[in-house]
């Protein structure tokens, strides 16, 4: 009887320890807006009842003699009483995230992995061509930036467009602070016109 007992006992604890570990692997995103920062997730809703705001928008810019022409995508979450964002990453002051992605490419109708620079700014137009440059601002309540980062070299995002929209997604970049103190990843999802 106690074999019984104790057979029953140790098929409980590894059938429970078996569930646990696959509602962990449950922890993706949906299919919608998203930011990841250090592995912190953030689903906000685009419907929201809260004091926070999500802009997602894209905006075609031109050839120079510097830049090839490309499309910039753009996921803004200001949320001032932290509701959503606060903490995220371990930045407690958080209130407002930015997330800037510059493709050096117009030719976004069928889906592109392309391939990320580091310091855009530094590189010649060709360098750029068919790169992207992947940046993130964390803001506090005053408007000033808490820390910045920008995706290291050789890194992949994805883009396609879908129904008129495009999808921009980018996976477990690592970033790099502006001042060069921190790395930090981050995942994300920014859809837009």
């Amino acid at each position: 009887m106690k074999k019984t007992t104790h057979i029953l006992l140790l098929f409980t604890i590894i059938l429970s320890l078996f569930s646990c570990s696959k509602e962990d692997d449950n922890e993706q995103p949906s299919n919608g807006v998203f930011i990841s920062i250090n592995n912190d997730l953030r689903e906000p809703s685009l419907n929201n009842t809260s004091n926070y705001q999500i802009e997602l928008s894209s905006y075609s810019f031109n050839s120079t003699n510097r830049e090839p022409s490309g499309i910039q995508f753009v996921m803004d979450i200001h949320d001032p009483d932290k509701q959503y964002i606060g903490g995220i990453g371990g930045i407690t002051t958080c209130a407002e995230l930015e997330v800037f992605i510059d493709v050096f490419r117009t030719d976004l109708e069928s889906p592109k992995t392309i391939s990320t620079i580091f310091n855009a700014y530094g590189q010649s137009k060709e360098e750029k061509q068919d790169k992207a440059e992947v940046f993130i601002r964390f803001k506090d309540d005053e408007d000033d930036v808490i820390m910045a980062g920008t995706a290291l070299e050789n890194q992949t995002i994805n883009v396609k467009n879908e129904n008129g929209e495009y999808v921009t997604i980018f996976e477990n970049l690592t970033f790099e602070s502006t001042d060069g103190t921190t790395n930090f990843t981050a995942s994300g999802r920014i859809i837009a016109n």
